[in-house]
């Protein structure tokens, strides 16, 4: 059975929400079942008992849309732990020069709450078709792995 995978975007930006919707066509062709949503959209609660979330973000700081400032003020509220359980990744394009701006604030803070960061960071110029089929590729294997393993029958001695 797959997990199922909630794929996270910005709008109005173009090229984090264009990344997003390339991912999720391709894990959707590759058997998964995917959800693409708009962050300000998305209840961040649900963040508790997603499986897997993978977010494409653009920009960083105070660039953000206010969806992904809010979004971000839910993530800070919560305890280490409470995302136990949760699979992610984050993908950034263009964010800010600052260590901890945008994605890279965004993946410390999960990571930080008990999930489990399934692929590095990436965090793209303006020019990020090398740095997204990196991420992509790398998600996509993750992924079919994980579903292989829990497709395949555990071996069982007697």
């Amino acid at each position: 059975m797959n997990r199922p995978i909630t794929l996270l975007y910005p709008r109005p930006w173009g090229e984090a929400m264009r990344c997003a919707h390339l991912m999720a066509g391709r894990l959707a062709r590759e058997g998964h079942h995917v959800l693409a949503v708009d962050v300000g959209r998305y209840l961040a609660s649900h963040l508790l008992a997603d499986q897997v979330v993978l977010i494409c973000l653009e920009g960083g700081g105070e660039r953000q849309p206010e969806a992904v400032l809010d979004f971000l003020d839910y993530v800070q509220a919560l305890e280490p732990g409470d995302l136990y359980g949760l699979c992610y990744s984050v993908f950034s394009l263009g964010d800010g020069p600052k260590p901890n701006s945008g994605g890279q604030e965004l993946d410390f803070l999960l990571k930080h709450l008990g999930g489990t960061r399934i692929v590095t960071h990436i965090r793209c110029p303006a020019d990020f078709a090398e740095g997204f089929a990196i991420w992509s590729d790398a998600v996509s294997d993750i992924l079919a792995f994980d579903r292989a393993l829990r497709l395949s029958p555990i071996p069982m001695e007697l």
